[in-house]
Parts: structure tokens; sequence; C-alpha cells
């Protein structure tokens, strides 16, 4: 698997680079749309941004969660959570870190 570690690391560093600019290319329209979005509803913005969004994007694997468990075995419905569990301790611990270092750098 890392046959070229010289050419995988690059590889990787170029590929953060691109993730990280087309990040920044969709930030500024999606902050546009959740704006839009809150004010043509009269819902706080805060409210769309971390509470609706973070539950539309995670909407598939909350159905297949539920839907694995109602197969009611134990085991199915344990590694389901498991990975949800998982994947929200991820997302959130990524952004706790975003909003602490954007704390410290404001200083």
């Amino acid at each position: 698997m890392f046959e070229h570690p010289r050419r995988d690391t690059i590889k990787a560093v170029v590929l953060l680079f691109v993730g990280a600019i087309i990040a920044a290319g969709f930030a500024d329209p999606l902050v546009n749309a959740i704006d839009s979005f809150s004010s043509a509803t009269h819902v706080l913005s805060f409210f769309v941004s971390f509470i609706a969004l973070p539950l539309a994007t995670n909407l598939g694997d909350a159905v297949a969660a539920i839907r694995c468990a109602s197969h009611r075995k134990m085991r199915d419905a344990s590694l389901t959570f498991s990975e949800m569990y998982g994947k929200i301790t991820v997302k959130n611990l990524l952004c706790l870190t975003v909003f602490l270092a954007s704390f410290i750098l404001e200083d």
C-alpha cells in the first residue's frame, strides 16, 4: 500500500490543499444560502447552521440506524449506533477545535 511514501505524502498534501480551496470556494455561497433561508423562514440563522443543517446532512445515517435497529438484532443496532456516535464525536471535536483555534488566534 505504501510503496512510494514520498509520492504518497506529496499527493496527500496536494489533496488537502485542493480540499481546502474547494471548501473556501463553497463557504460563502453556503453562508449566503443559510442567511437567505433563515430570513425567509424567520428562523434564527444560528439554529439553521448549528442544528438543522447537521441534522439534514446526517439524515441518511439516522434513517439507516433506524432501519437497522428495526431488525431487532442487538449486534446490528449496536454497530450502527456506535458508528453514528463515532461520526458525531469526530464532527463535534473538529468543530470545537476550529472554534477554540479561532478564539486563541483572535487574542
